[in-house]
């Protein structure tokens, strides 16, 4: 044991060769007390919650294999049938080698900040690409709505624009559009 790591003369332990539970719990490097620990025959497979340490409050689950959430087989179509509330700092969905999806009926993001530093959304493919594939795209912007490209293309078969007054600028020096910008 590391020194000045914790103990707890009050730790239950009730398990066999297939798992265990206990309450008052050391971790592993001896920083933190768990109040309950469920963990099975694979030690990287367990639901910790730890009430001390630099984890204080955390509550963590682990699954080797897949980890499935499934609920609200007894609510209405209207219902909140899953809810992730972090009442401070980030939320982070991440998948280190594969792809994250997102699918249902309609999908609604909205960043609702106290002030417009803050009421935003950023989509970053960084090098790749972002597509954008349907029926009808609207854009609604009340203040400015600016693209900005190296190479603008646009095909249609048929091309609208309703402008009340229109500036345009044509130049053969490209730093000089670039100073514009």
């Amino acid at each position: 044991m590391a020194k000045g790591a914790k103990i707890n003369y009050y730790s239950t332990w009730l398990g066999n060769g297939d798992g265990d539970l206990s309450f008052g719990s050391i971790s592993f490097d001896g920083t933190c007390t768990a109040d309950v620990s469920l963990r099975a025959s694979d030690g990287h497979h367990f639901f910790e919650m730890t009430k001390d340490g630099p984890r204080k409050g955390w509550t963590t689950g682990c699954a080797p294999g897949a980890f499935n959430l499934e609920c609200a087989e007894l609510l209405s179509k209207t219902d909140i049938g899953f809810s992730i509330n972090a009442k401070n700092g980030d939320i982070t969905i991440k998948a280190n080698n594969g792809k994250i999806r997102l699918e249902a009926n309609d999908i609604e993001l909205s960043a609702k900040g106290p002030n417009s530093k803050e009421a935003n959304i950023t989509l970053d493919a960084d090098g790749g690409k972002i597509k954008l594939k349907s029926k009808d795209i609207t854009f609604d912007a009340t203040g400015t709505t600016k693209l900005i490209s190296n190479v603008y293309q646009i095909e249609a078969e048929m091309m609208k624009i309703m402008v009340s007054i229109v500036q345009g600028l044509s130049c053969a020096t490209k730093s000089f559009v670039k100073a514009r910008r």
